[in-house]
């Protein structure tokens, strides 16, 4: 037996795939609305390399056997009427990979925008058959297709390209959309790596790395995993390119209490009101579980995590169609962008999106967008401050200042420097006592597995019933609250306020059922309290501009 097929049967053990749409973790909100597309997102049990040798055979090999898995979800969910379907980050790599074991991996893959390019039928792209066989099962089941895949570009070093590698290639983590005839729409160099990922990639950049194409139901973006936590791409394709429906290829490890994937996955959406399409790998050895679809302020229409099986999920379920958004002409998003635009040398200005070439086009039609200044200040009414003594414990790797909830109902608060966070809160009589809560605040750099800066107020169950532990990682809570109402003030007048509430083994308390937020959403809050045992109620705040 060769050390392939050895191989092949280390990755398959406890790994199995999924042919249905429905199954456990999945859960499913009621959302109304006549016009709207059927979309999927498929959570899938990827198949690794764990050998530290590969070659382009055996990682070709390995490729396709997760393409198959895909194949069958792809015929499923075509057959269920999806328009859409998104595959996750290193669904077909795997990523148990390294600097040097990545290259067998590496597919070229064209600029979309300077001429069309239709990788099923057009014998040039033979040599990328990976890209081939995505192209033919888009065209072939009639569906639009996102996947993520590793790329690379040839380059010289020299004084017009002094950053190539001495290897004579980038090498990307890249996202890839075909139209349902198979034509390459849109890819996506990820911008922000994690970890190892900065050995094995080179970062996306430029205007040409803004991924964006338009459809009969909508003008869609692409980013992937990391991006979610940075300003852009994001930023760029909702306030400038009339985005109304981001895709999400993603490997995220969930880290609880405040970044578990399916609780920071549907704050995003609410924050920004966009659909989300998620799709994660399906392996809860790594922490790695959790997507959905997300109508923006209206949460998630359905969701899948569980932590216990190590099958794939396939979701499928209808999004609200939006007409493109107006962009913001007055953000310096959009001005800059715009700049970025006219500079372009006219060959530069064929290798990016249409939509982005448009700008110029938009930017002497569209009158700008007037937007009046939210006031920050008379947000929340003052009550006195708990006299209870604050305590520092760790949080996401981060020290928090926390006060503990001791009595049945109560106003307090709790601040860092110039932000605060202010709770008014009454347990159920049947609940309190039993477990610890405590409410904590965040206002610094986060350095741990990138640098970003965080403006977060949090009401958290702790893990055990001593303060330490206020802030460690749990999923299971037994407590309900009659009410809670949570308000962070003192924050930045740029930082994005991201709200969820989650409720034990990680499921999403129903927005506008469970709980209510309203923009900027710097408050949160539940007059009756959550159906489920509240394990997180969170406003995360990023200062971008700050990083």
């Amino acid at each position: 037996m060769g050390k392939y097929a050895i191989a092949l049967i280390i990755v398959a053990i406890g790994i199995c795939t999924a042919d249905g749409f429905y199954g456990d973790g999945v859960t499913s909100h009621k959302q109304s609305g006549s016009s709207t597309f059927t979309a999927a997102v498929y959570q899938h049990a990827v198949r690794n390399w764990f050998l530290p040798n590969i070659t382009h055979q055996e990682a070709l090999a390995l490729m396709n056997t997760n393409v198959d898995v895909y194949e069958i979800q792809v015929q499923t969910a075509s057959s269920k009427g999806a328009s859409v379907i998104v595959f996750p980050e290193y669904g077909i790599t795997g990523f148990q990979l390294s600097h040097q074991s990545i290259i067998p991996f590496l597919e070229y893959v064209p600029n979309p925008y300077k001429t069309l390019v239709n990788p099923c039928i057009q014998t040039q792209f033979k040599n990328s058959p990976i890209l081939h066989r995505l192209s033919c099962l888009a065209r072939k089941h009639s569906i639009i297709i996102v996947a993520n895949m590793a790329t690379m570009m040839p380059c010289t070093k020299s004084q017009e390209d002094p950053d190539c590698p001495t290897c004579g290639m980038y090498r990307y983590n890249t996202d890839v959309a075909f139209s349902a005839d198979g034509q390459l729409l849109a890819k996506y160099n990820k911008e922000h790596l994690y970890g190892e990922e900065l050995l094995m990639f080179q970062p996306g950049k430029g205007l040409d790395n803004l991924a964006v194409f338009k459809t009969d139901f909508g003008v869609f973006g692409l980013f992937t995993c990391f991006d979610m936590l940075f300003k852009n791409p994001a930023e760029s394709l909702l306030d400038s390119l009339g985005v109304t429906n981001m895709i999400f290829p993603t490997a995220w490890m969930n880290e609880l209490p405040l970044l578990s994937a399916v609780e920071y996955q549907e704050a995003w959406a609410i924050r920004f009101n966009v659909n989300l399409l998620a799709a994660n790998i399906q392996l809860p050895i790594a922490l790695m579980t959790g997507g959905g679809l997300y109508a923006g302020t209206k949460g998630a229409i359905m969701y899948h995590h569980d932590m216990a099986d190590f099958k794939g999920t396939l979701l499928i379920g209808k999004l609200p169609v939006h007409s493109t958004r107006t962009p913001k002409m007055n953000s310096k998003t959009f001005k800059v962008l715009t700049n970025q635009v006219r500079n372009l040398t006219p060959e530069e200005f064929q290798t990016v999106s249409p939509i982005i070439r448009r700008i110029l086009k938009s930017s002497a039609q569209l009158s700008s967008e007037v937007s009046k200044p939210y006031d920050f200040s008379v947000q929340f009414k003052s009550v006195t401050t708990s006299t209870m003594k604050s305590f520092s414990s760790m949080m996401n790797h981060d020290p928090y200042t926390f006060v503990l909830l001791t009595e049945i109902t109560k106003s307090l608060s709790v601040c860092n420097g110039s932000l605060c966070c202010h709770l008014n809160y009454t347990f159920s009589s049947t609940s309190f006592g039993k477990e610890m809560f405590a409410l904590g605040v965040f206002n610094g750099l986060h350095k741990h597995n990138g640098q970003y800066y965080v403006q977060t107020c949090a009401l958290v169950k702790c893990k055990f019933n001593i303060p330490s532990s206020c802030g460690a990682e749990t999923v299971q809570s037994n407590t309900r609250f009659e009410s809670f109402s949570l308000t962070i003030t003192g924050f930045n007048q740029n930082t994005f306020l991201f709200p969820s509430v989650l409720t034990s083994d990680i499921r999403l308390a129903v927005i506008r059922n469970d709980w209510e937020t309203n923009f900027p959403f710097n408050h949160i809050w539940s007059e009756n309290g959550t159906h489920g045992f509240l394990l997180t109620a969170s406003i995360f705040g990023r200062w971008y501009d700050k990083d």
